[in-house]
């Protein structure tokens, strides 16, 4: 429709080129009607018909100018419109793709959220399980906690990591003698289906050694980063 309405302007404006130069034609022959007229009356007659017919013809441009006019003005008018519309998606759509840019980000570094982690020492002692805080006496370390519900986080198969961390910052069942960020060093694993709700885990580790006097610590880790650790001390 614009493209229409633009090439329709451009026609009148040269139409009123081409009328202008008729025009002047047309003034140059009055003129030289008018300067015959003095000697020949049909001369000045011719005059007068052309002086109308040009008036005429001046009366139809002036109107197709004005409607040329109006047109042009209507076509700038739809042209800044849709111009301002475009920009107006334009930044809706940057707007939406930094959403988007964002929510993904946000997705890729969700992890997930846990609470009443607790490391509890235990041993067996008249066929039934104990705390204790005796390094000699402890058989297995108890680790329960609660996955709390996540929206960010998709469902499905899911691994967490539990790293039982010795007194010399040594990772306990990974046969290392110090603490690295390598994948590798691990106590065990826990591998469960994450159905997006509230659900609870109790896991046990256990170690041949014994374990040593001091503060030790339960972390568990998810995709490579630690989520959350809690201490436990052994006498």
């Amino acid at each position: 429709m614009y493209q229409s309405l633009y090439a329709e302007s451009e026609t009148l404006r040269l139409e009123r080129t081409t009328a202008l130069e008729e025009l002047g034609q047309k003034k140059v022959r009055i003129r030289q009607l008018l300067a015959q007229s003095n000697a020949n009356p049909r001369a000045l007659k011719e005059a007068k018909n052309e002086i109308e017919s040009l008036k005429l013809q001046l009366a139809d441009y002036e109107t197709e100018l004005k409607v040329a006019i109006d047109d042009k003005k209507k076509f700038e008018d739809q042209a800044m419109a849709e111009k301002s519309k475009a920009m107006d998606l334009l930044e809706e759509k940057e707007r939406a793709e930094n959403e988007k840019l964002m929510l993904t980000e946000r997705l890729e570094e969700a992890t997930f959220r846990i609470s009443d982690l607790t490391a509890k020492p235990l041993r067996m002692r008249r066929n039934k399980w104990e705390e204790t805080t005796k390094s000699s006496k402890v058989e297995e370390i108890e680790i329960a906690f609660t996955i709390l519900e996540s929206p960010l986080i998709e469902r499905g198969e899911k691994e967490l990591t539990l790293r039982m961390i010795g007194t010399n910052k040594e990772v306990l069942g990974a046969d290392n003698d110090k603490l690295s960020d390598s994948d590798k060093l691990y106590s065990m694993k826990k591998d469960f289906t994450y159905d997006g709700k509230d659900q609870k885990f109790k896991l046990t580790f256990e170690q041949e050694e014994s374990y040593k006097p001091g503060t030790h610590y339960a972390e568990l880790w998810s995709d490579g980063k630690l989520i959350i650790r809690t201490a436990f001390n052994l006498e």
